[in-house]
């Protein structure tokens, strides 16, 4: 199961359908939603306009801590194969539990930390982490 971190008021609830649907686990604000990561696979990202940046191809999971560390967005009519690591916590999920939310466009995206489809990066290199963390503000 992949945890993601929403931003719902207290009472709100998230449906996406019979068996799409996040369970809420607290009825607080902030409550931790917890969504296979084979339903989570191939949801769309969009922003804040309603803009379609693309879909979750893949995650990036630290082995030291066993937490969900990036979600890897293939962007939509990107020319190359070229793949972007976003913060988990840089996505929220929106009200239906149907798609993720990003604060970025497709302009920002262009000038995200990405790596080539058939050539990941060495994900235990602090430099490369703390790159994608400074684009993404955290």
């Amino acid at each position: 199961m992949a945890v993601v971190t929403n931003h719902f008021q207290r009472g709100e609830t998230a449906s996406a359908g019979a068996d799409n649907s996040p369970q809420q686990a607290g009825a607080m604000s902030g409550a931790t939603m917890r969504l296979s990561a084979t339903k989570v696979r191939g949801r769309r990202v969009i922003n804040y306009d309603n803009e379609d940046l693309g879909t979750v191809e893949d995650f990036m999971l630290d082995m030291t801590t066993g937490r969900l560390g990036y979600a890897v967005l293939a962007c939509n009519g990107a020319a190359t194969e070229k793949l972007f690591p976003v913060p988990v916590r840089a996505l929220t999920i929106d009200t239906d539990g149907s798609r993720f939310m990003l604060n970025a466009d497709t302009e920002m995206l262009k000038y995200a930390p990405g790596f080539e489809r058939n050539d990941w990066p060495d994900t235990a290199d602090p430099g490369w982490r703390s790159g994608v963390e400074r684009f993404y503000s955290f």
